[in-house]
């Protein structure tokens, strides 16, 4: 198992890794909820769904929710990510919007809210 699911990283770290990660990303959308829990974060009431950027329904059933993942970005090494225009940083800052525009769609409840 790949250590971005160490429940001592947060979600947004762990978006940002899925951004690199192909594996990493199957991982999430076959079990997001088990991710999640790794958080410490429930969405009450709520059935969540990773997917991939462009494929979150326009309306899911009720009760479903979808976060979508950040745009796939190429495989670097870190000293490769600090040469490319952004880098680390930009991709952490798309990890942040998807776990923002997340909070926002889903009454989440966090047993830790600076983990998100």
């Amino acid at each position: 198992m790949s250590n971005a699911f160490s429940s001592q990283r947060p979600l947004r770290e762990l978006l940002s890794a899925a951004a690199t990660d192909p594996s990493l990303r199957r991982r999430m959308k076959a079990r997001a909820h088990t991710v999640l829990a790794d958080w410490g974060i429930r969405a009450p009431g709520r059935t969540v769904y990773f997917v991939e950027p462009g494929e979150a329904p326009l309306e899911g059933l009720d009760g479903e929710a979808f976060i979508e993942l950040p745009h796939p970005a190429p495989v670097l090494s870190d000293d490769a990510l600090d040469a490319v225009a952004g880098g680390w940083d930009e991709a952490r800052d798309r990890a942040v919007a998807v776990v923002d525009r997340a909070i926002d769609a889903v009454d989440w409840r966090a047993s830790d809210p600076w983990a998100l």
